[in-house]
């Protein structure tokens, strides 16, 4: 500790306050640095990478950063750093990016110690937050704050991924331009809770809440309806992910193992596939022995080989004609729709051609 602070009292002494040149990468990879000072940042442009692999560093003090329009991995690879004290980023300006926000944060703080997320102020200049804290191991709860100025659709993906003592996340307001949330909570594997975010305008929910196997489903009220891509989206969701959710799937291209790795998933209501093009292999591999309610895939006219009925011997015969009803009719191009064995024994024959007149090979 006391080479800590000898170190940063050579930092303050040597620090330029007019320096403009930019910090990129200043004290990269530095093992000596622990505490960094209290000094001027109001006049540094970029402090992107600026502790990056710093091992050892633990503390920050109150940063003004209202010149800089980039503090992209700041802190990336800080495993150490317990305390970084208000951050404060350079004032909104419409004029910016055509109104948008002009500070790059992406993996802001990503593989660092943080246990808490320092105050930051003029969070509405931010214009990506992807990875901001992804890998943070030691966080447990991350308030809301303003992110309407991001400019990409990515610019919040991936944001929690494998923060893994993770509980609570604020109810964040999701600006229009952000239609991509893949993984943004995977591997969080405390969350308690869905936030209340508005997803009307988010297309990608690819792999958001792998290995969520704390997670509440029954909290889950996201707007789905312009998704396509839900490929792995509550992928390996635990002992005590029972009911798959209602969501609006009209729009869905791809639901790919969207279910595998749920052992113990009961019931799943009637989703509309109508929008498919990848084959609907829900579970995968999975064996679904639990699974008993199945509602149907409303518009459905993509077959399928495996990965949807076949690892599911419990489905009751409602939900097995809930499938074949809702099947379209495919006779100009017909399709596998793959039963496995033991549900093509509880059908008749009557009951297996309302699938095979509609030019469905049922096996």
């Amino acid at each position: 500790i006391l080479d800590g602070v000898e170190y940063a009292k050579k930092i303050q002494n040597e620090w330029n306050p007019q320096d403009l040149e930019s910090m990129y990468e200043r004290f990269k990879d530095d093992a000596n640095l622990v505490i960094f000072p209290d000094v001027d940042f109001s006049k540094v442009l970029d402090v992107g990478n600026m502790f990056h692999s710093c091992t050892n560093l633990e503390f920050t003090p109150n940063m003004n950063l209202s010149s800089c329009v980039s503090a992209s991995a700041m802190f990336d690879h800080c495993p150490s750093l317990k305390y970084v004290g208000d951050i404060t980023f350079k004032e909104y300006n419409e004029n910016d990016n055509g109104g948008y926000g002009s500070v790059g944060a992406g993996t802001m703080f990503s593989y660092s110690g943080i246990t808490k997320v320092p105050k930051m102020y003029n969070t509405k200049s931010l214009m990506d937050c992807g990875s901001m804290f992804q890998y943070c191991s030691s966080l447990t709860e991350v308030d809301a704050f303003d992110i309407s100025g991001l400019i990409n659709s990515y610019g919040f993906a991936y944001m929690f991924n494998s923060c893994n003592i993770l509980r609570r996340v604020g109810d964040f307001v999701l600006p229009p331009v952000v239609t991509a949330l893949p993984s943004t909570f995977a591997y969080c594997s405390k969350l308690e809770k869905v936030p209340n975010w508005n997803t009307q305008n988010v297309t990608d929910f690819s792999g958001c809440f792998v290995s969520c196997g704390n997670l509440d489903i029954t909290t889950f009220n996201w707007d789905t309806s312009m998704g396509d891509n839900f490929n792995m989206m509550f992928y390996d969701g635990g002992d005590n992910f029972l009911h798959a959710p209602s969501m609006n799937t009209s729009k869905a291209q791809n639901v790919d193992n969207m279910y595998g790795n749920c052992w113990n998933i009961q019931s799943v209501p009637e989703y509309d596939f109508s929008s498919l093009i990848n084959p609907p292999t829900l579970f995968g591999w999975t064996e679904c022995s639990q699974l008993t309610e199945l509602g149907g895939f409303k518009g459905l006219k993509i077959g399928w080989d495996y990965g949807l009925l076949d690892k599911c011997p419990n489905l009751t015969v409602e939900s097995l004609m809930n499938v074949l009803n809702k099947l379209e009719d495919v006779s100009d191009n017909p399709q596998n729709c793959c039963l496995g064995e033991v549900n093509m024994a509880k059908l008749t024959p009557e009951q297996i051609q309302v699938a095979t007149s509609k030019g469905w090979n049922v096996f």
